[in-house]
């Protein structure tokens, strides 16, 4: 039995590796939803880069991986494209608080 964060044998390329979760990211137009996944990650070597292999639900029975389930989604979020939309003062030009013209200000004082 492999525990999540310990080394064991990779089912895809046979070498040794660790495993892990790995969010991912995938973006639909302005959502964007993170999946945790479960890995095999390769460190480097001289010549190789890192290596990330993903565990299929296969993979994971083979391996004897206990945890808790291999994709899970954890959240969706909203990306804010847009600015505020200005208030209709703003957008005409107005002030939302007028000030006082010279005949209000002459009306209150007398």
């Amino acid at each position: 039995m492999t525990k999540i964060g310990e080394r064991a044998k990779c089912p895809i390329c046979g070498e040794s590796g660790v495993v892990i979760y790995r969010t991912v990211i995938t973006t639909v137009k302005t959502h964007e939803y993170r999946y945790r996944k479960l890995y095999c990650y390769h460190n480097k070597r001289v010549g190789q880069k890192q290596r990330w292999h993903y565990l299929t639900p296969e993979n994971l029975k083979m391996l004897g991986v206990r945890g808790k389930q291999a994709t899970i989604q954890n959240t969706i979020q909203k990306k804010s494209v847009s600015k505020p939309r200005p208030s209709l003062e703003e957008s005409l030009g107005r002030d939302s608080n007028p000030r006082p013209t010279a005949y209000k200000a002459i009306a209150l004082t007398s």
